[in-house]
């Protein structure tokens, strides 16, 4: 099998030379020995491998042998020994391929080693000093990649020709691992060697310059005129990122171009421009000679002085553009400039449909201008911006998304733009516009409502931040009821008292249903919110919520409550309710209030309730019998819970019907001083499914199942039986007496661990278990 092999690839195995001998066909070989091993494999044994034409080698000691390779056509090496490499490289007159990149390379590398190998076509080197540079090292080379970090190079050095390029040269620090993406990248931090480079300028697809301190360059372009046309090089770019250049003022310059020319700056792709402090215009090209049809990303960061980004002209150009970021630019005015020199000649263009901007935008980000005051012209923007998700942060000035201009009939149109997320924030100065537009993801923080009440009939998924001044969403948001949102957050809105006011509406005509479709409702911060619903709820109100988190908010009395019984055809509030999670909430008395039967939890499988400190019970005896799916129960630190289930309200009616939590599995409590008991034991005959209960840190605890209103020994049974029960955990219960009523016996056929910790008044606990358990561990301190 071995006689076949024609690859091979070997980590840290100490084998024997021998084992070479027999794979005859064996062309690809990579041996990596892992540092600090014992494992060694000679070179010396492979000279059996006439056919090896790619061999990989990592953390070699010793390179003796290796000119004996003579059919090597490919070779990389990995580490930093190079003692004895010098000869054997020369002696490899097939090689093809050299990539030394990683090689960690210390030693003055001779020229004379590169022109030996007469068939080399395709050269990796990295770490080389200016010393070490001539003009004859690269002389038949047509690849090259290349790591540099000299400060300068000979002042007679020059890259030739190359086919396909990698060069980076850096002065501040290691670019090993840079990543291009095109076939001829050029990457300079810290001096741009125009001498050096110039041969390479006429096909470069992707540039990179940084950290230019001096005033070296004052335009990208300028500099290149004495050996390669501009026109050239604004041809083939597809990629062009600069940053921390202190004296650019302008990107691409150009100020004539022949009429035969090909379009300028047609191939770009990618333009990052990062931190130029006296950057004032991207583009100074003759606009019938530039076609940006290419563009797909565009970043713009930390650019002060630059006032607006593209002509009117310009605008309509970059067809394919998906992405554009743009911040930190204090005097941006405008993204597409209003105005411009021939203004009769672009009013013609922009009435065609055909050039409106940006047709394939997905995804626009705006933060930190603060002189910016619109984002959109209407008579530029897209019909539709269906899938875009647009995000504006922090622009102070910013009055309008969509402005209209002065076109009277523009002024009276509302335009609707559909967008896939919007985001807006802290824009003080936003007012509500002419121009509407939908979307189905919505963030608004520090913005009056108003100014997006028309925006919200759509959205599924609705977070708000910081609201000013509204006291409630319907109908502040609209007069729809916001019936269409599906999820909805609440942050930090000092000002709303209420999601919804049917006091005021029920005067005003409004909506006669809200929030019917609403599944998921997060609440946090809101230290003025009073009630969910204001007045009696309308029509649906919540009747598909699934998930309710309420955090912080210290007004909040009831979560649910109906005035008046519930009308004959009215649905059930919260019926299909699955979580309930209620965090610091100091001034909550009730979670449900209102007649009996007002409301029903069936579909309620977790509750989480933590510091609420004027709770005083969590269920009534209706709400109860509706708890057929409840599987899980916490309660935190409510220092006034007396009980979890009231039974002691059941109407005589329904006194005879039996409690139940069928699918309760987990009841934990913990620092709740007021409760003497934790389950009646009249609902504890009907918890079939319980299988861990733990309770702590609850001083006034008498009774872990116990007889409500002193009625212990009446009408009980002999025994209880817990079939699930499986783990069983009392803390630092001081008056703890029992686990139940006198003459009860609890079976616990499932139960495996029961712990007992600092309960200094239990004498005994009459628990019978099965015979056969895995595990039991009790841990009972008497003080």
């Amino acid at each position: 099998m071995h006689s076949k092999l024609e690859i091979l690839l070997l980590k840290n195995c100490d084998v024997q030379g021998t084992c070479f001998q027999k794979m005859s066909e064996l062309k690809v070989l990579s041996l990596t020995i892992v540092e600090g091993s014992t494992g060694f494999i000679s070179l010396y044994d492979l000279k059996c491998l006439k056919n090896l034409r790619a061999l990989y080698l990592e953390n070699f000691k010793d390179f003796s042998s290796l000119g004996h390779l003579e059919t090597l056509e490919i070779l990389s090496l990995r580490g930093s020994n190079f003692e004895g490499l010098e000869d054997e490289l020369g002696r490899l007159e097939n090689l093809k391929i050299l990539d030394l990149t990683d090689f960690g390379l210390k030693w003055i590398f001779p020229p004379n080693v590169i022109q030996r190998l007469s068939h080399l076509e395709e050269l990796h080197l990295s770490g080389l000093l200016y010393r070490e540079m001539s003009n004859d090292i690269f002389h038949k080379i047509t690849r090259l990649s290349l790591a540099v970090y000299s400060l300068h190079l000979p002042l007679d050095f020059e890259f030739p020709k190359l086919e396909n390029y990698n060069i980076c040269i850096d002065r501040r620090s290691s670019c090993h691992d840079s990543r291009f993406e095109e076939a001829r990248s050029l990457k300079v931090n810290g001096v741009f060697p125009y001498n050096a480079v110039s041969q390479l300028l006429g096909n470069l697809e992707s540039l990179e310059v940084s950290c230019f301190d001096d005033e070296y360059i004052e335009c990208l372009t300028n500099k290149t005129q004495q050996k390669v046309p501009v026109s050239m090089i604004l041809q083939n770019l597809k990629q062009v990122r600069i940053k921390g250049c202190k004296s650019l003022k302008v990107v691409f310059q150009m100020k004539v171009v022949e009429e035969n020319e090909a379009r300028l700056l047609s191939n770009l792709k990618i333009l990052h421009l990062e931190r130029l402090p006296d950057l004032s215009c991207i583009w100074e090209l003759p606009t019938q000679h530039v076609r940006l049809e290419s563009l797909v990303h565009l970043r713009i960061e930390d650019c002060p002085r630059l006032k607006s980004l593209f002509s009117l002209s310009f605008a309509q150009s970059p067809v394919v553009l998906e992405t554009l970021h743009i911040s930190s630019c204090a005097e941006l005015k405008h993204i597409v400039a209003e105005l411009e020199g021939d203004e009769g000649e672009i009013s013609s263009t922009i009435n065609s449909h055909k050039s409106l901007c940006f047709p394939k935008l997905t995804r626009l980000d705006i933060s930190y201008c603060d002189g910016l005051e619109y984002i959109f012209l209407t008579s530029l923007a897209p019909q539709w911006l269906q899938g875009l998700t647009l995000d504006i942060s922090y622009c102070r000035q910013l009055k309008q998304v969509f402005r209209v201009g002065n076109d009277s009939l523009l002024q009276q149109q509302q335009f609707l733009r559909s967008l896939s997320s919007f985001t807006v924030r802290r824009c003080p100065q936003l007012i509500d516009s002419v121009v509407h537009f939908e979307a189905e993801e919505a963030r608004i923080e520090r913005v009056r409502l108003s100014a997006f009440k028309e925006s919200f009939k759509t959205s599924k998924q609705l977070e708000l931040n910081s609201i000013v001044k509204d006291h409630n969403l319907v109908p502040e948001a609209n007069e729809d009821g916001l019936n269409g949102v599906t999820s909805l957050q609440l942050w930090d809105c000092l000002n709303l008292e209420c999601l919804v006011d049917t006091t005021i509406t029920a005067t005003k005509n409004g909506p006669t249903s809200a929030f019917t479709h609403l599944e998921t409702l997060k609440i946090v911060f809101m230290y003025g919110l009073k009630a969910l619903c204001k007045g009696q709820p309308p029509q649906g109100f919540l009747k598909n919520l699934k998930h309710l988190e309420v955090v912080d908010c210290y007004e909040l009395r009831v979560v649910g409550e109906f005035l008046h019984n519930r009308e004959e055809n009215q649905e059930h509030p919260l019926s299909n309710l699955q979580s309930l999670k209620l965090f610091y909430v100091p001034e909550l008395r009730w979670i449900f209030k209102g007649p009996p039967h007002s409301f029903t939890l069936k579909s309620l499988t977790v509750v989480e309730i933590d510091q609420c400190r004027n709770l005083k019970s969590l269920f009534s005896p209706s709400l109860i019998q509706s708890l057929e799916l409840l599987e899980q129960i916490q309660i935190r630190r409510c220092p006034k819970l007396e009980t979890l289930f009231n039974v002691g309200e059941i109407e005589s009616k329904t006194s005879s019907l039996p409690l139940c939590l069928p699918k309760l599995k987990t009841l934990c409590i913990i620092c709740c001083s007021k409760l003497e008991y934790v389950v009646p034991i009249n609902l504890a005959q009907g918890l079939p499914a319980l299988a861990v209960l733990s309770v702590s840190y609850c001083d006034e605890l008498k009774q872990v199942f116990g007889m409500p209103n002193e009625q212990d020994g009446v009408q009980h049974h002999d025994s209880l039986l817990l079939s699930s029960l499986q783990g069983l955990k009392l803390s630092c219960l001081t008056n703890l007496t029992s686990f139940a009523p006198q003459n009860y016996v609890v079976k616990a056929p499932s139960l495996k661990i029961l712990e007992v910790n600092d309960c200094p008044k239990v004498m005994n606990l009459p628990i019978q278990q099965a015979n056969n358990l895995l595990e039991l561990t009790l841990k009972v301190h008497f003080s």
